[in-house]
């Protein structure tokens, strides 16, 4: 299923140097915490593990939108690696489909939870924690997140791991040098610009 090494990068959202032909520095986000492109030893572009950021948020909706009304189910993560799989049960929340994931209004499955959350900080004030999610895995080059195993009983979310599109790391770095940070909405066209 795992190997110890993959699967403990997967936890720990450490980085893993990866050799290029220059120097590239740490770009500026939103959130300091979290460069699109980390520095590795010796001049290496560090391509960021999968997103410890993203996972995080995928884990603390799934615990926010979990129906806990249906006993005996959980949220379940598990680690390939691949890939990072987190289940809960429940679809997605009333007026939530596939289409509109990116762009509806958060609602919530359990207001109080939400509300909790975001007072003791686990959750950002916006309440857009699935931008985050999209955000960190296509800033790490990697594939955006797939909702596509989810019906009315339950929402699995993959977190596509593997090798990180370096070439898409090393623009988005670019642009953040040339003070020009992508919109989450601007970046799977230019992953696109890219992968062609």
């Amino acid at each position: 299923m795992t190997t110890a090494g993959s699967a403990e990068a997967f936890r720990a959202g450490t980085s893993m140097p990866c050799k290029l032909d220059h120097e590239v520095g740490p770009a500026r986000t939103e959130d300091q915490d979290a460069p699109a492109a980390p520095q590795g030893h010796d001049g290496q572009l560090a391509a960021a593990a999968p997103g410890k950021r993203g996972n995080k948020e995928a884990v603390v909706n799934a615990i926010m939108h979990r129906n806990y009304s249906i006993r005996g189910t959980q949220v379940f993560v598990e680690v390939y690696d691949d890939r990072v799989e987190i289940s809960n049960s429940g679809g997605f929340p009333e007026g939530v489909r596939l289409d509109n994931l990116l762009v509806t209004a958060p609602r919530p499955r359990n207001p109080l939870l939400a509300d909790a959350f975001n007072r003791a900080g686990i959750v950002e004030r916006t309440a857009r924690g699935i931008d985050i999610i999209f955000y960190e895995q296509l800033r790490n080059g990697r594939p955006a997140p797939s909702y596509d195993r989810r019906n009315e009983s339950g929402v699995i979310v993959v977190l596509p791991g593997g090798d990180a599109n370096l070439q898409f790391v090393r623009l988005l770095a670019g642009e953040s040098r040339a003070g020009r940070d992508l919109a989450l909405d601007d970046l799977p066209a230019r992953a696109g610009e890219v992968r062609s």
